[in-house]
């Protein structure tokens, strides 16, 4: 059970670089299966990599097809939740931030890499709040 808590705290601090990572290797996969499927004899076709894969090309390009697309969606999602997260916590009136602080308190616990809990640390300091 430890190691599985182990990996969640280190997935929340480091989703957006694997997020990152697995879309690009995603993309790689999807043009693998485009070009060995459908454009196996041209000069710019990376035969020698589509060649080990054969008549399973196909395979690859589903694979690429689906994990660029649940990537991309993970990747969207964090970057959504930074964008929402900077807006609510760049508020200077305090009863706006108050307003906001519930929100703010789950994409900081929940969403965010630990950098955020400490930014709402300063903003509770900033404000006085507890």
């Amino acid at each position: 059970m430890k190691y599985k808590e182990e990996f969640h705290k280190w997935l929340q601090e480091n989703m957006q670089n694997a997020c990152t990572v697995g879309f690009i290797v995603s993309i790689a996969f999807f043009y693998l299966g485009v070009t060995g499927q459908f454009y196996p004899d041209e000069t710019w076709t990376p035969k020698a990599i589509t060649e080990i894969f054969g008549d399973y090309i196909i395979w690859i390009l589903v694979i690429g097809v689906i994990s660029t697309a649940a990537f991309g969606f993970y990747l969207y999602g964090i970057i959504s939740d930074i964008r929402e997260f900077e807006k609510l916590y760049d508020i200077p009136s305090k009863s706006e931030f108050q307003r906001n602080w519930t929100r703010l308190e789950q994409l900081a616990r929940y969403k965010l890499p630990k950098e955020y809990r400490d930014r709402m640390a300063e903003a509770r300091k900033k404000f006085g709040l507890k």
